[in-house]
């Protein structure tokens, strides 16, 4: 698994540098549409166009000309100045030729063919170093280890806590207070008026010579009845005249 991961990530460290490679890497056509040929305008045709180039170190210069008419030289600038090609560093005679520049600085061309070079068939760019903006690196994902199951521990007991008490519900004081006493119903008060006493018969007294009659004995007074037994007044009352009266009589 290890060495499938490696083998990954070498690709993509490899695909990146190659699109790094393609997006820095410049070519460029040597004037243009006009090619690599004696310029009709002048001396200053090619110099214009490196002054309107920017060259760096990495970019390719194409040369586009007729076969067996015109050739590149690569040489010094002292060759350069002289338009000799006595001693050149490169020469090319098949078309189109492509030059990949490799360092920085000046390079110095012409055409060794006939007066070309003096005719203004040369050409001496400066390139530059290649600073391309670095690319994202791809981040190493670490590969996936096998994981060995731990065995599982033995579940430790689980200690079951003792139920909350719960609280008795709040008995309400009772009252200790002696009950309210209920009054007795009222009894009508009983009359103790004692009976009308009947006055004793005793033997008439005999008969006297015609003198005044003794006075009738005085009766008793009845006692007086209970406030609250009018009945029993009014029939006391009666009771009591009567016998007086029985008693004159005889």
């Amino acid at each position: 698994m290890a060495r499938g991961y490696g083998m990954a990530l070498l690709a993509a460290i490899s695909v990146a540098y190659l699109i790094q490679s393609s997006s820095a890497q410049t070519t460029l056509t040597v004037g243009g549409t006009t090619g690599w040929t004696v310029p009709q305008s002048g001396a200053a045709f090619y110099s214009t166009w490196a002054a309107n180039n920017t060259i760096k170190v990495g970019d390719i210069l194409v040369f586009n000309f007729a076969a067996n008419i015109h050739d590149v030289v690569k040489v010094t600038k002292t060759d350069y100045d002289a338009c000799s090609a006595s001693n050149p560093i490169s020469s090319s005679f098949t078309p189109p030729v492509r030059i990949t520049i490799d360092a920085s600085g000046d390079h110095y061309f012409f055409c060794s063919i006939g007066n070309h070079c003096s005719s203004g068939q040369k050409l001496m760019i400066s390139a530059s170093d290649a600073s391309p903006s670095p690319s994202p690196q791809p981040t190493a994902t670490p590969a996936p280890q096998p994981s060995t199951p731990t065995p599982s521990s033995s579940p430790s007991p689980v200690s079951t806590a003792p139920p909350a008490s719960t609280p008795a519900p709040a008995t309400p004081p009772v009252s200790t207070a002696p009950p309210a006493s209920t009054p007795a119903p009222a009894t009508p008060p009983v009359s103790t008026a004692p009976p009308a006493s009947t006055p004793a018969t005793g033997t008439p007294p005999a008969s006297t010579p015609a003198s005044t009659p003794p006075p009738p004995p005085a009766a008793s007074t009845p006692a007086a009845p209970a406030p609250n037994s009018a009945a029993s007044l009014g029939f006391a009352g009666f009771t009591t005249f009567l016998s007086i009266f029985v008693a004159l009589c005889y």
